[in-house]
């Protein structure tokens, strides 16, 4: 056979072999695409969705198939049509074994992470997430939102920065201590879940994952005194954050200034007073060294 048809050939058969992967891709058949992985079709195909083949086998959470395509090449940047890269989606999926591979193939652990959907879909699995500036800026501060220490730790492992910053300046740790209503997630393994099972998480497991993760930041040489572009820090968020008392604690205990202002020379104390923060919290910050003005505590917008 001559080098010309013998290219041709090979070409009509690659062509025939991605178009059967993209019929398995669509089929949720992830057996019969490692068949034809394996026979040569295009490793980084993407499904009708423009969901990566390495993506959707992510969010199965099917490990040794993940494994296996990251060994072979396929790109850990190829992000799908939100713009989530696989290391983004094995964050949010609990994954860290598949981010851990991702990493040590040279997925960037400092990777920008845009605002995401409420719900991402892909393939037959879904994740329902905060749709906020919890999720907003870098991988560190997703696994962060999704309360997935494990992840943090490896994230750490391979160059991330705990203070690395995101949209608005917000550290992961500030990122967090925002999420009022808790991440949204199963509490413990950071694993994405249906609404139904989320909804039967207590709130003390969400408060427990909520303080937990916290706490790993700040062991991890989280800036307590850090400042976002407005001038807030963690404490200042904190202090207007309903349930967030044992946060304000562990801040504290390590540090935060109850005397910080913001750009705007609003104080801890009377950002909290501001906002409705409780007896409880006002009275920890004014022991704790915050300035008490008897007329600021009477001072309102009204």
């Amino acid at each position: 056979m001559k080098t010309g048809i013998f290219k041709k050939t090979k070409k009509r058969k690659n062509r025939f072999l991605d178009a059967e992967l993209f019929s398995a891709l669509d089929a949720y058949d992830f057996d019969c695409a490692a068949k034809l992985i394996q026979a040569g079709a295009d490793i980084n195909m993407k499904d009708s969705d423009g969901t990566p083949l390495l993506t959707l086998v992510i969010a199965e959470e099917n490990s040794e198939f993940a494994g296996e395509l990251i060994r072979k090449g396929a790109d850990v940047e190829s992000k799908d049509a939100e713009g989530i890269a696989p290391a983004a989606a094995a964050v949010i999926m609990g994954c860290n074994k598949i981010l851990q591979m991702l990493l040590e193939k040279g997925a960037d652990p400092e990777g920008r992470v845009k605002r995401l959907p409420g719900k991402i879909k892909w393939g037959r699995k879904s994740a329902c997430l905060e749709n906020g500036i919890g999720i907003i800026g870098n991988l560190i501060t997703l696994a962060a939102n999704r309360c997935n220490t494990e992840a943090i730790d490896i994230l750490l492992k391979y160059g991330a920065k705990t203070d690395q910053r995101g949209i608005s300046g917000f550290t992961p740790l500030m990122a967090l201590i925002t999420c009022i209503d808790g991440p949204r997630m199963k509490y413990g393994e950071g694993r994405a879940e249906t609404g139904a099972k989320r909804q039967s998480s207590s709130q003390a497991d969400i408060k427990e994952a909520y303080v937990k993760t916290v706490r790993f930041l700040v062991d991890k040489g989280a800036g307590v005194n850090a400042a976002n572009s407005s001038g807030y820090t963690p404490l200042m968020l904190a202090s207007v954050n309903t349930g967030a008392d044992e946060v304000i604690d562990i801040l504290l205990k390590n540090g935060a200034d109850p005397a910080a202002k913001n750009s705007d020379m609003e104080t801890v104390l009377s950002g909290a007073v501001k906002r409705g923060a409780g007896l409880e919290i006002i009275t920890k910050l004014i022991f704790a060294g915050a300035e008490a003005n008897i007329c600021l505590l009477y001072t309102s917008d009204a």
